[in-house]
């Protein structure tokens, strides 16, 4: 009742301005948000315009430079750094953010810089591993799988089935390598820098490569994995928790589980959260009316589209297997000085590594090198 009074309360002030608002979105959900839009203007009176941005990232990195920029827009947590350093969004406060839900002080951090917040935290996506439960044996999840190592996926290997294979993820992708990276040691120095020489890289790497070196795990890529795995081709794969309704759409019978244990080690899985920055200080009462009002009606949309909703403590039971995942989590560094030199660096190193043209260790020092210049 409160936060419905606290809601008419806000939209009953803003309509005397009646200012419209611009929101960009991008990702999942372009129906959704329209329709909220649609429905917000008809009882509030306030017009909101939302323009779908396919290539998010490189639109806002474009319109930061330029300054032609909307009132509301949806980003990543890894883009933090960049729109802090712009200088362009609003700074918030925890005091204008508490109406739109209950925030965990890591889903805040997640989009803070400097103790200064600059994004109101929406939903997460995160990294998983995707069961093909066609593809499994019949008694595989008579355990639970909150706590099992590659080991434990040997009966995958049994399956009578031709052309099917049994385990892979993509061994080149930088993003996919950090939770097993996160699972050894720290991706930063005390300096916030990838250290690419340190003892730790080397061992993730050693261990991850030689999974794919001995045959236990196939290299695939992201759309090949995806192809495979909707044609029942493959049965376990690592990917993205925004897959799954895709997959659920598609009639797979599947399973989202945590990332497995890698050299006794558990390996976390990469947590990507998803954020509103508003960027106009002459709309923030008309912004937090509009965002009120949209996370009042997003928890539908949420478990539809398998997102994890940071305004609640608890999340709905159709999202188990997301709650469980969730218990064990890294986020990568929203320093954009250190996302691009880690995704570049390490996407070289196990290039090269993979193709067999280098050692790990000189690939890694080589990178180390080749941090150390840029930073």
């Amino acid at each position: 009742m409160k936060f419905q009074i606290t809601v008419f309360v806000i939209l009953t002030i803003v309509n005397a301005f009646a200012l419209g608002l611009t929101v960009w979105v991008s990702w999942e959900g372009e129906d959704f948000f329209r329709n909220t839009a649609t429905q917000f203007e008809s009882e509030s009176g306030i017009k909101v315009d939302v323009l779908f941005v396919p290539r998010m990232e490189e639109k806002l990195q474009l319109s930061l430079r330029t300054g032609n920029l909307p009132d509301i827009c949806l980003i990543k947590d890894t883009q933090t750094g960049n729109v802090a350093a712009s200088g362009k969004a609003v700074s918030l406060s925890e005091v204008f953010v508490e109406d739109l839900g209950s925030f965990s002080v890591d889903s805040l951090q997640a989009f803070s810089l400097n103790d200064q917040l600059y994004a109101i935290p929406y939903y997460a996506d995160l990294q998983v591993a995707y069961l093909n439960l066609s593809l499994a044996p019949s008694d595989f999840l008579s355990n639970t799988y909150e706590d099992y190592s590659l080991d434990d996926l040997e009966p995958l290997y049994s399956v009578p089935a031709a052309n099917i294979v049994p385990v892979a993820w993509d061994f080149m992708s930088p993003y996919v390598f950090f939770s097993f990276l996160s699972g050894f040691g720290d991706a930063a120095d005390s300096k916030g820098m990838p250290a690419f020489s340190s003892e730790h890289y080397r061992m993730a790497v050693e261990e991850v490569f030689s999974l794919f070196a001995s045959g236990r795990v196939e290299r695939l890529e992201r759309q090949a994995m995806v192809s495979y795995f909707m044609d029942g081709k493959l049965a376990y794969m690592i990917q993205g928790s925004y897959l799954a309704n895709q997959f659920e759409d598609a009639g797979i019978d599947f399973r989202m589980l945590p990332l497995p244990k890698i050299g006794g080690n558990e390996i976390p899985a990469v947590i990507d959260s998803k954020g509103f920055v508003l960027f106009n200080p002459d709309s923030l009462q008309e912004a937090r009316a509009f965002l009120s009002f949209l996370y009042a009606r997003s928890m539908e949309f949420s478990v539809a589209n398998y997102k994890v909703p940071l305004w609640v403590e608890l999340l709905p039971e159709e999202l188990d297997d997301l709650e469980v995942v969730m218990r064990n989590t890294v986020r990568m560094p929203n320093d954009m000085r250190f996302q691009q030199i880690y995704s570049d660096g390490m996407r070289t190193v196990l290039q090269v590594v993979f193709a067999g043209s280098m050692s790990i260790e000189d690939a890694l020092h080589s990178a180390q090198a080749y941090a150390e210049y840029n930073w």
